[in-house]
């Protein structure tokens, strides 16, 4: 037999080929949130710890009404899934990002650029995260914008034009 190398390993899809299971029989009836139902402050209650569906719908739905007083549950929002957009987007957090673009404000913009400077947002998720930057003025300091004037990832680049000063370097 072969020995595989380090360089040859491919991570195993354990749950590919799992059969959807039927939701368990003392749980009630899964229900859709449909946030344009929702008062401001449920929809930002809810915000936190909604699924997938119901979280980009809600952060869609924040972004749409311009709450303000979203920021922080979109930021919690966002930091459910730190370590998880390193190879993959994660909707959530995209839509948190959209919809802290859309709010505006000092809130959404130190928001903002506190997770893209702390890694709380990664890999594909970084381009939405510095796009929504750009849109709200954020401004990096030299020493974190050159890495991102850098970053493989043209759109990153590109989005960081605007929030970095010009410098020598």
């Amino acid at each position: 037999g072969r020995f595989r190398g380090a360089m040859d390993h491919v991570q195993l899809e354990l749950f590919a080929d799992r059969p959807l299971t039927a939701p368990a029989s003392n749980s009630g009836p899964t229900r859709r949130i449909v946030p344009e139902d929702l008062s401001h402050a449920a929809l930002i209650a809810a915000l936190p710890d909604a699924l997938l569906a119901d979280a980009c719908a809600l952060a869609a739905e924040a972004g749409r009404r311009r709450l303000g007083e979203a920021a922080p549950a979109l930021v919690a929002l966002c930091h459910r899934f730190v370590g998880f957009g390193v190879d993959c987007v994660v909707p959530e957090q995209v839509a948190a990002l959209e919809a802290l673009g859309a709010i505006g404000g000092p809130e959404a913009s130190r928001s903002v650029s506190q997770m893209i400077v702390k890694g709380i947002v990664q890999g594909p998720n970084l381009a939405a995260a510095v796009i929504a930057a750009s849109r709200l003025g954020v401004i990096f300091p030299p020493d974190f914008a050159l890495p991102l004037l850098r970053h493989e990832d043209p759109s990153v680049r590109a989005a960081t034009c605007s929030s970095a000063r010009p410098r020598v370097e």
